[in-house]
């Protein structure tokens, strides 16, 4: 009986998903966020369709990487296998810092002539041009400056929030910046810069200590530039005045269990709320700023302290004052 024994092949479907890739890694990530890469060696990358896969057939994906004019520089072929994601790496010394390439990839696959031992093979059309720059140099150092907290000095009430400004300094192509206070224990934070490379954020210290504000900038590439410092120390409310009649300061007066009248004032304290106040090393306690007056009243003779500071509306304490007096 005649039989009638039919071989095609299909010609493969035209890659999809082209991208640059920033490590050697052959997936979707990571992959930069622009058409810059801050690599000489990236990876190129396309999902390939083998549309002939129940018949054994294998397929391929092959490269091609030109100049900016077109010119080809070079070219690479995957290794031959199933549909799914191929990539290859474009080797060193090819690309070169601040140039600008395109790149395009077709699938090829591979199959064996019926009956010989030939292999022949059908390529798809090519994608279209993919275009990448190369950026591998990093940013310089970024300008930090702030008006509430100058660097190096003293500067607004610790709890209060202050505007940071960042430049990128000599760099021309900064796109955000990465920071973080301490103390203040978050981790670092991002912000977008704007067309001249310039971003504000704002930032509340909780700590009347020395602060220190990190920040890098990150080019288009994302490329970090080295880390600047920049110190500065929120300012502490001051010790309040305390005055008492019948107790006078650094003075005997008053008797061992006679109620004395102090009265606390802000002495320059700014958005005072309240005060606490304790006597030698007993109860802490506390009164309105409305009510400044309290009624204390020693029960031994001999030298005693008062220990009085403010609070503001943030709950941040003032430096403390020590008043010392001496009872009957």
């Amino acid at each position: 009986m005649p039989l009638l024994r039919l071989w095609y092949n299909s010609v493969p479907e035209v890659p999809t998903d082209p991208a640059t890739n920033l490590n050697d890694s052959c997936g979707p990530e990571p992959r930069p966020d622009t058409r810059f890469v801050l690599t000489t060696t990236p990876t190129l990358g396309a999902e390939v369709v083998n549309a002939d896969r129940e018949h054994g057939d294998q397929v391929s994906a092959r490269f091609e990487w030109a100049d900016s004019s077109g010119t080809v520089l070079g070219s690479a072929t995957s290794a031959p296998g199933w549909e799914g994601r191929h990539c290859t790496e474009i080797p060193e010394g090819l690309l070169a810092d601040g140039q600008t390439y395109r790149w395009r990839v077709r699938a090829e696959d591979h199959y064996q002539e019926p009956e010989t031992l030939e292999m022949l093979s059908d390529a798809s059309d090519w994608t279209a041009w993919q275009e990448f720059t190369v950026d591998v140099t990093r940013p310089t150092l970024p300008v930090i400056a702030s008006e509430t907290y100058p660097q190096n000095a003293t500067g607004g009430l610790v709890g209060t929030p202050g505007v940071f400004t960042f430049s990128p300094g000599e760099s021309t192509d900064v796109a955000s910046y990465r920071y973080r206070l301490v103390p203040g224990g978050s981790p670092y934070q991002q912000v977008t810069a704007d067309t001249e490379g310039r971003a504000s954020v704002a930032l509340t210290p909780t700590s009347f200590l020395r602060n220190t504000l990190y920040v890098r900038a990150v080019d288009r590439a994302g490329n970090p530039g080295p880390e600047r410092a920049y110190s500065f120390t929120p300012r502490r409310n001051p010790a309040p005045l305390v005055t008492s009649t019948v107790y006078p300061e650094n003075a005997p007066g008053g008797g061992a269990g006679m109620p004395g009248e102090f009265t606390f004032s802000p002495n320059g304290a700014q958005d005072v709320v309240a005060y606490g106040y304790r006597l030698d090393s007993g109860e802490t306690l506390q009164t309105p700023a409305d009510t400044p007056t309290v009624t204390i009243t020693p029960d031994t003779a001999g030298p005693h302290t008062l220990s009085v500071w403010s609070i503001d509306a943030r709950g941040y304490l003032g430096w403390t004052r020590a008043y010392t007096f001496t009872v009957n």
